[in-house]
């Protein structure tokens, strides 16, 4: 089963659009706000909470897949937080990810980066 994570802060993301790209035979889970907007990070402390929640959902993503799963991960960020997603990604413990963007030429996501280690 593959597992996407969907990280809408800035925009809202639909479970229809994850499944669209890795089928429906995926374990969605989210990382998002009552009402996402582009200014939802407003001050330092609202980057620390993100980082929390984003460390511990790592955390109960590879203890509920396992170590051979891959994190397929779908933003809809502000830049400082999409920097805290690497940031907080710990290389020698944590999964592998795969980023998405969203394009609109092809009308959805699009694979662009994977980080392996």
């Amino acid at each position: 089963m593959s597992v996407a994570l969907k990280l809408a802060l800035s925009a809202t993301l639909t479970d229809d659009r994850l499944r669209a790209v890795l089928g429906d035979n995926v374990a969605i889970r989210s990382l998002t706000a009552e009402s996402p907007h582009y200014d939802i990070m407003r001050r330092p402390e609202d980057l620390v909470e993100f980082k929390r929640h984003l460390r511990c959902l790592f955390d109960r993503i590879k203890a509920a897949h396992g170590e051979n799963a891959i994190i397929n991960v779908f933003p809809a960020l502000p830049n400082s937080a999409a920097v805290e997603v690497g940031r907080v990604r710990m290389p020698k413990a944590d999964l592998p990810l795969h980023i998405y963007d969203q394009n609109r030429s092809v009308d959805g996501f699009i694979p662009t980066l994977r980080i392996t280690s």
